[in-house]
């Protein structure tokens, strides 16, 4: 007679998969996975990062080692090419600034007569006050429109940092009863279809006792 397959232990451990899928707590796209330690593996469950933080669905065991938490690193010496390169760049802007000063010099050096001086400086105090009092009109929707997607974008960045650091891959989790308990009878579920598969035992014929 064979051996009863042992069920799933509580001991998940946090992966990351390649496609994300469903979340088994609230259905959203997630490539983050729970799978069971177990070998070989008996159950899996896409989930949240999120919810790894909520105590009523898991709690942490035991964080990765600490070899694996090695990041990028920046390079201890700038190579020559490097320093040549941006001495390049800087001398090539100095240029042009120089020239821009050259074409000034030569613009102010040609003499204006009293009607052109007083029809240029008329247009540019025009335009300037035109375009002052469309900019403060402009900028203010535009300004708090940029400053609320800016702070919602730097809260959602250290959000995900924060999880990141706090639960990060390869740590241990046990899931709460409950959904550990669900878990388990996803899994019997299974156990009984592979058996019903392996038996093959045809349908009984319907109308067998008339």
């Amino acid at each position: 007679m064979a051996a009863t397959e042992a069920k799933p232990t509580n001991v998940y451990i946090h992966r990351q998969a390649g496609t994300p899928k469903s979340c088994f707590v609230c259905y959203k796209s997630s490539a983050h996975v729970l799978v069971s330690q177990s070998i070989p593996t008996l159950d899996f469950l896409y989930v949240c990062h999120a919810h790894l933080a909520d105590r009523h669905f898991a709690a942490k065991l035991s964080d990765p080692a600490s070899a694996a938490s090695a990041g990028e690193r920046l390079p201890d010496k700038v190579s020559q090419d490097e320093i040549d390169k941006i001495k390049a760049e800087y001398e090539a802007k100095q240029k042009a600034k120089e020239g821009a000063k050259d074409k000034d010099k030569d613009k102010e050096s040609k003499p204006l007569t009293a009607m052109s001086v007083a029809g240029s400086v008329f247009s540019t105090v025009t335009s300037t006050v035109s375009g002052l009092a469309s900019s403060a009109i402009s900028s203010i929707p535009t300004e708090a429109a940029a400053t609320t997607s800016a702070a919602t974008t730097a809260t959602s960045a250290t959000a995900a940092d924060t999880l990141a650091k706090q639960h990060p891959l390869h740590a241990k989790y046990a899931l709460h009863r409950e959904f550990y308990a669900a878990r388990v009878r996803e899994w019997n579920n299974k156990m009984v279809k592979k058996k019903e598969r392996e038996l093959n035992m045809p349908p009984a014929p319907r109308n067998a006792l008339s």
